[in-house]
């Protein structure tokens, strides 16, 4: 198949790899960077951080040393590993989501957390922490800026019907790639489009896309999935 990537530069080297692997041809056009926010930290010292993204900690290790040894409480192994480059080096706790993650705070001491989060985020950790007895304080960490445009091979690529499936892994994305097809005057609605969630497929489905499938399971595999 002929596949397009619209993930952020890093990790849609990591797919376009495994995807080549099992032969397909994989064209990328990143539809958003990621970028460190420069909140400064002005909160009280806190007992334990909470991540969720890889992209958590390189904006504040080298501007708050005292946090690196605190104990962490986060989702997935690629996070627990980018803690680890940054130098944190407190106990950890690892969820394989932000619900397992809640589920495991909510049996826990009371403690200030603070929740190095990302500008656009889904409110699955604040919402759940709410009703317990912890202090969850938030700083800002790293944004995801939509880039200007598609890029003009891609673009072409799209126009020509070269594209036998868009690969979608955040609904942000989805929305970014349809804003900046409809800015390059590419209709997007008979092109396939792969998901990998009913979230991520929404805002296709709302702009009439008429082929748009949803991984089997919300990860790399469930998206492999699709394309074998």
């Amino acid at each position: 198949m002929r596949l397009l990537l619209t993930r952020a530069a890093e990790d849609a080297a990591r797919t376009r790899t495994k995807l080549e692997a099992a032969g397909h041809t994989v064209f990328v056009s990143p539809v958003l960077v990621f970028e460190p926010t420069g909140e400064p930290w002005t909160h009280n010292q806190p007992e334990g951080l909470v991540a969720t993204s890889s992209r958590a900690f390189s904006a504040i290790a080298d501007e708050s040393p005292d946090l690196l040894p605190l104990p962490l409480y986060l989702v997935g192994a690629r996070t627990e590993a980018a803690a680890r480059r940054h130098g944190f080096a407190g106990p950890v706790i690892v969820a394989p989501d932000g619900a397992g993650l809640v589920a495991i705070l909510q049996g826990q001491p009371a403690m200030r957390l603070l929740y190095l989060a990302g500008v656009d985020r889904k409110p699955d950790i604040e919402a759940g922490l709410a009703a317990t007895l912890h202090r969850l304080m938030v700083i800002e960490t790293y944004e995801a800026v939509a880039v200007e445009s598609l890029k003009p091979e891609v673009v072409a690529a799209l126009r020509n019907g070269v594209i036998d499936g868009v690969l979608h892994y955040s609904r942000r994305s989805a929305e970014i790639f349809l804003m900046l097809a409809a800015r390059a005057s590419v209709d997007q609605t008979k092109t396939p489009h792969l998901c990998l969630s009913s979230d991520v497929a929404a805002p296709l489905r709302e702009a009439g896309c008429l082929e748009v499938h949803v991984a089997p399971t919300p990860d790399e595999a469930g998206m492999r999935s699709l394309t074998a």
